[in-house]
């Protein structure tokens, strides 16, 4: 028996709606809350100090503190993925001398934009598709303090190695996990789709010997940053912990089986991962003879 395809976009907007339903008509009749509970809760503050600026090896990098946590968002790991460089492995960012302010996030990888039908849904999930361009390796950091050694903790988002980022839901945003748990918070945007996993060997050549596999080297490119720069925002190279959710926790068990990740990677966590398989050339051409057969 067969039925339509359920993917976790929908399958969460199935719940959501349902949820939505019952609790729609008691936020309609709840009461606001007494002005006096603003003034026991504090105000929140936010600053672009001269102390939130940070030295990566490609150039100083000026971020924002809120309520005490050091926040800077669309940090250059690899050049932009457009043009020239489509469907090869990354390349370093250009150097840069002047600060470089990196206060909002960065591009998402070009892909299907969700298709709610009810604006209720993006308000519920606070979902957000940002903006998209192949300038997209970028990453995020939030930290107590630029100074000390933190362990880090590294999340890869999910969309099934296909859509989604780093910011799509509220979720997503690591401040609170710096602000009480006193850790080193990272996301990072990567290639996705037929960006991150065409087969263009037989086409271009040697040189698009890793087209099929960008996505994930994006990956490690972003892991590798992270060990050679954490430690200018308060983190502990040698105690990174990478994890995700769906798609990304998917990300996870693939990055663990990479040989291009050890010595990156000291802790691993996967959440509602699915069964992933990878197969080389040889492998997959075998696959499809049989089938073929």
């Amino acid at each position: 028996m067969t039925g339509p395809t359920v993917d976790r976009r929908r399958a969460m907007l199935a719940s959501i709606a349902t949820g939505a339903g019952l609790m729609l008509p008691a936020i309609g009749s709840a009461r606001a809350a007494p002005a006096s509970s603003a003034s026991r809760t504090g105000i929140g503050t936010c600053s672009t100090p001269q102390s939130a600026i940070a030295r990566t090896q490609y150039g100083p990098v000026r971020g924002y503190v809120s309520d005490g946590v050091y926040t800077f968002k669309g940090v250059p790991y690899g050049a932009d993925t457009g043009g020239e460089n489509r469907w090869l492995p990354a390349k370093p960012p250009q150097r840069w001398t002047e600060t470089r302010d990196t206060l909002s996030y960065g591009a998402n990888c070009p892909q299907t934009l969700h298709d709610f039908s009810a604006v209720e849904h993006t308000f519920l999930q606070q979902w957000t598709d940002g903006f998209i361009g192949e300038d997209m390796l970028k990453l995020n950091v939030w930290t107590p303090s630029l100074s000390g050694k933190r362990p880090v903790m590294v999340y890869f988002h999910g969309g099934g190695f296909a859509f989604g980022s780093s910011y799509e839901l509220a979720s997503h945003d690591g401040a609170q996990m710096a602000r009480h748990h006193d850790v080193v918070q990272v996301s990072i945007n990567h290639r996705l789709n037929v960006l991150g996993f065409l087969d263009l060997t037989e086409v271009g050549g040697a040189a698009y010997d890793e087209s099929v596999n960008v996505s994930m080297t994006d990956c490690v490119a972003a892991l590798r940053w992270v060990h050679e720069n954490i430690a200018r925002f308060g983190g502990d190279p040698d105690t990174v912990m990478i994890y995700g959710q769906s798609g990304g926790g998917s990300k996870v068990t693939t990055l663990l089986g990479m040989a291009t990740g050890k010595g990156l990677i000291h802790r691993a966590a996967v959440q509602s991962g699915w069964r992933w398989l990878a197969a080389d050339r040889r492998t997959v051409a075998r696959f499809l003879a049989a089938r073929a057969a």
